[in-house]
């Protein structure tokens, strides 16, 4: 599932006032900095594009903290995930579907641009080298306050690129509500407007993920250090599990799982081995609704698969449980008597909250073939039918991968 936001909305979260629009845009608009909160903590904001406002941001944090050899970069805040495509280009593929999973939310996303790439945002925001990126790594929110994504959008028609730094930067230790103490401070190291509408939503910073080849590593915050959500949460939001489902677990559900992970990683959305500093972002498996446990995968089907270049993986077969469905974002079956099969798995839930949780799953569930049609069993058939339901399998598998977004139309 994607990130949940479990915090119930507090003061913060109200809209902006048209007054304090006004300001905001007029303040930005000179150079200035403005001081306005976000779900996590409150922040000071500039206009990237204005080098007016990076010089005095950095005067601000060098009369705070003494000059650094090197300014560390100010995080651009984009009014949404689609503005983000418009000025980024991912080169990973799994890279657009992790922040579809993590955005809006109170995660800071840190991600490595190539030259190219980095001119392009460089031209796309009117922002210098430096301001939001540190040799080409680049960091960058949607936020998952909505009165300020709103605020962002108004600052974005006005051709502003709008990056923040938390208020931690200005000696503010508690940055989640503000003081009239705080707010003094902040004036007197040179803010122009401060918008102070009560405490934040999660009352502490934002986790950061970084983004690397296929895949993606969580920052672990320090022992003491409190983050909006947790490194578990993150790896649970991100992750997505695929089911697929056929009746025995020894020939179609374990060629499409095959044929599934291997179709991920030649189009870059998986890669090959493991990376235990970065987590693969999908988990494919399979199961069957009258599988005994620990078969191996039939022969034929090894070899349909191997033919393909396809490689069948260490199988053992294992039967469908309610713990693999509560598990699984999406789950295909080949046939409609699997997925009728399915539904009486709910009678093993004793309790109504699982019984509700496997109905929700249940209305994920669909047959691979998105026309509805079975895809037959080759069990004990030739060589040739194992190869034409792989070859099939392939076909569809791709259509519903082209469907979920995980893959884009050849």
């Amino acid at each position: 599932m994607a990130l949940s936001h479990s915090n119930p909305p507090s003061r913060s979260d109200i809209a902006f006032t048209r007054t304090q629009r006004h300001e905001l845009l007029l303040t930005l608009g000179t150079g200035g900095v403005v001081i306005v909160p976000t779900e996590t903590i409150y922040g000071a904001a500039i206009d990237a594009a204005n080098p007016k406002a990076v010089s005095l941001l950095r005067d601000m944090i060098t009369v705070t903290s003494g000059n650094p050899k090197v300014y560390p970069p100010f995080t651009w805040h984009a009014s949404s995930l689609q503005r983000v495509h418009e000025v980024i280009e991912f080169a990973d593929p799994s890279h657009p579907y992790i922040l579809s999973r993590v955005m809006p939310g109170p995660v800071r996303v840190i991600h490595f641009v190539n030259e190219a790439r980095s001119a392009r945002i460089y031209r796309e925001l009117q922002v210098d080298p430096g301001v939001i990126d540190a040799g080409g790594e680049f960091a960058l929110r949607v936020p998952g306050h909505e009165a300020l994504r709103e605020f962002l959008l108004e600052a974005q028609a006005n051709s502003m690129a709008i990056a923040m730094v938390g208020l931690q930067a200005l000696g503010i230790a508690n940055c989640d509500q503000l003081t009239e103490e705080d707010e003094a401070r902040c004036v007197t190291l040179g803010a122009g407007v401060i918008v102070n509408n009560g405490p934040t939503r999660f009352r502490t910073p934002s986790i950061t993920v970084e983004l690397v080849h296929g895949g993606y590593r969580v920052q672990e915050p320090g022992t003491k250090a409190l983050t909006a959500i947790t490194p578990g949460q993150i790896r649970e939001s991100i992750k997505m599990n695929i089911l697929f489902v056929c009746t025995g677990n020894t020939c179609r559900s374990p060629m499409a799982e095959a044929i599934a992970r291997d179709l991920l990683m030649k189009e870059g959305v998986l890669t090959a081995s493991a990376v235990t500093a970065a987590h693969q972002p999908i988990h494919v498996e399979s199961a069957g609704v009258a599988a005994s446990a620990g078969e191996e995968m039939t022969a034929n089907a090894k070899i349909a698969l191997e033919q393909m270049g396809v490689h069948p993986g260490e199988h053992r077969s294992r039967p469908i449980d309610s713990g693999a469905l509560l598990r699984a974002d999406y789950i295909f079956t080949l046939t409609r008597s699997h997925l009728r099969a399915l539904e009486n798995l709910k009678h093993e839930s004793r309790s109504e909250k699982d019984q509700s949780a496997h109905a929700s799953k249940m209305s994920k569930a669909q047959v691979l073939d998105p026309e509805g049609s079975d895809v037959p069993d080759p069990f004990g058939g030739p060589i040739t039918l194992y190869q034409s339901t792989a070859q099939r399998m392939r076909e569809l598998i791709r259509v519903r991968f082209i469907e979920m977004g995980l893959i884009k139309p050849s």
